[in-house]
């Protein structure tokens, strides 16, 4: 009578209906775009969504039920890692968390307890080194100490326990005369932690080498190949900042080829170096030495 037509609510009704269904099926795009680059709880708010918008859309039925399937399988590979946790076995328990990841790189959940078993593994180590080095069994000490960067790279205790582990080792071998070994385990100590205590020891060492080394410009050149030649090269008399630095050697004149490790016999000790530069032959080599074992 007014001039309405009376197909305006039906019409507005398939509208909204089709609104809805574009909107569900947009959703289900987007999950199924989140499940597949495994992103799982985004991946279930849209599957989620779209079913707001149309109940009975199949692709979102059917892809929200994998996506839980996919959430549980990570939620029970965490429980089981978190009773392995509990029971000390942190490799077993890393092992179920990186599965996890695999299907979930996202899990808080198995993230935190990746995170715990490499923590309370590094510990483990940490301690059993501890154990080693206060019985004197200073290689275990050293091999349990760096397991624990397995687990964490640059662990602090663990880079202790190295430190302190050299140091007796320096003592051990100062207490037993043998200078070279000590000053040689006294400068790993101190390069390991910058303890300054430590590079007077290793100073006082070296100031030891000095006064026992008898020292010669004409030095023993063992090639590696097993000849042994004599070669003239002039030798510093001493260290140019002073007895903690390395010993450092030039040389001048012919010499082997660049680039090679070559062994200098002197005084009582023996050492291995690399040149660390090409040059011609003519030119100096500056070459930096660890003391390595008096013989």
């Amino acid at each position: 009578i007014d001039g309405t037509p009376t197909f305006l609510p039906a019409r507005a009704a398939r509208h909204r209906a089709l609104v809805a269904l574009e909107t569900s099926a947009r959703f289900a795009r987007e999950g199924q775009i989140q499940l597949r680059n495994k992103a799982l709880t985004q991946a279930q708010q849209a599957f989620e969504r779209a079913l707001e918008q149309w109940p009975e859309n199949p692709d979102a039925n059917r892809d929200l039920a994998r996506t839980k399937r996919f959430l549980d399988d990570v939620a029970a590979m965490v429980a089981a890692g978190r009773d392995l946790f509990r029971d000390g076995r942190w490799d077993q328990a890393i092992g179920c968390a990186d599965q996890a990841l695999g299907i979930f790189p996202d899990a808080p959940d198995a993230k935190r307890l990746r995170e715990d078993s490499r923590d309370a593994a590094a510990t483990a180590w940490v301690e059993e080194g501890t154990g080693h080095l206060e019985r004197g069994a200073f290689g275990a000490a050293e091999t349990a100490f760096s397991r624990a960067f397995d687990y964490r790279p640059g662990h602090r205790p663990a880079v202790g326990g190295l430190a302190a582990t050299a140091e007796a080792r320096g003592d051990q071998a100062r207490d037993q005369g043998l200078a070279g070994y000590a000053c040689r385990w006294y400068q790993e100590a101190a390069a390991l932690t910058g303890d300054r205590a430590l590079s007077r020891k290793e100073a006082a060492m070296l100031e030891r080498v000095y006064e026992d080394a008898a020292w010669s410009v004409e030095l023993t050149v063992r090639q590696p190949g097993g000849g042994e030649t004599g070669l003239s090269m002039a030798l510093e008399e001493r260290l140019q900042e002073g007895l903690g630095q390395r010993l450092a050697l030039v040389l001048r004149g012919p010499g082997a080829k660049p680039d090679e490790t070559i062994h200098i016999v002197f005084g009582g000790l023996e050492i291995t170096t690399e040149r660390t530069r090409s040059e011609t032959f003519q030119q100096a080599y500056e070459m930096e030495t660890v003391v390595a074992n008096p013989e």
